[in-house]
């Protein structure tokens, strides 16, 4: 039998090997491996796509470099787990990978600046959107995406003046040599927002450039309707 030194020591022993393999334990249940196994529930497509998420990190941390299109893909990767799940953590993720690319190339590059506004939209810090849309339009004014994201901000998340959303339109089709697409998009703010008399010149105007669009003349019936 074993004396009581020996079972001290024995018991010491068996405490430590508790405290260590419950420390891994520990350690595993709050890692981002079994969090994000628990947030995407078995789902093995979306799994496979975290596990090419962290492949790709790894193989940056050991070519210590990263290019543009690596920060494109895995932000987008993180974004996509996060429409998957609508869990603000995947967003949150996709968020870093693009201010890091911020870092590394905003100065020159429109897309880590528009893609992180969208992100920062998505976890709600809508603030930090503004300033990355406003960022984007300054380094590239001819890119429409970021007039229509501000103000689509401005107008269903910040709430802003009509005065300000409808100059975010005014600016882009400005920067854009008129672009149809934003012309479009304010004339149905002016429409939806009660501007009738505005979004009416609109429509005419949108009508005379595509005469074979019934759409534009049954709105324009409709607008005239609601100004008489």
């Amino acid at each position: 039998m074993f004396n009581s030194k020996t079972k001290i020591i024995i018991l010491a022993a068996l405490i430590c090997l508790l405290v260590v393999l419950g420390g891994g334990a520990i350690y595993y249940y709050f890692s981002e491996g079994y969090q994000v196994k628990k947030k995407l529930a078995g789902d093995e497509q979306w799994l496979a796509v975290y596990d090419r998420i962290k492949g790709q990190e790894k193989k940056n941390k050991q070519e210590g470099k990263i290019t543009l299109e690596r920060v494109v893909v895995i932000g987008n990767s993180w974004k996509g787990l996060g429409d998957q799940t609508q869990d603000k953590f995947f967003y949150q993720k996709s968020l870093a990978v693009y201010q890091e690319g911020i870092k590394l190339f905003g100065e020159k590059n429109v897309l880590v600046y528009w893609n992180a506004g969208k992100v920062a939209e998505y976890v709600g810090d809508y603030n930090l959107a503004e300033s990355y849309y406003r960022q984007s339009i300054a380094i590239s004014p001819s890119y429409e995406d970021p007039y229509r994201n501000l103000a689509d901000l401005y107008r269903f998340k910040i709430n802003k003046d009509q005065k300000d959303i409808i100059a975010v339109y005014d600016e882009g089709m400005e920067a854009t040599a008129g672009n149809a697409s934003l012309f479009l998009d304010k004339c149905s703010y002016l429409r939806f927002s009660a501007n009738y008399q505005e979004a009416l010149a609109c429509y005419q105007i949108l009508s005379k450039n595509y005469p074979d669009n019934s759409g534009y003349k049954d709105t324009i019936k409709e607008l005239e309707s609601k100004i008489k």
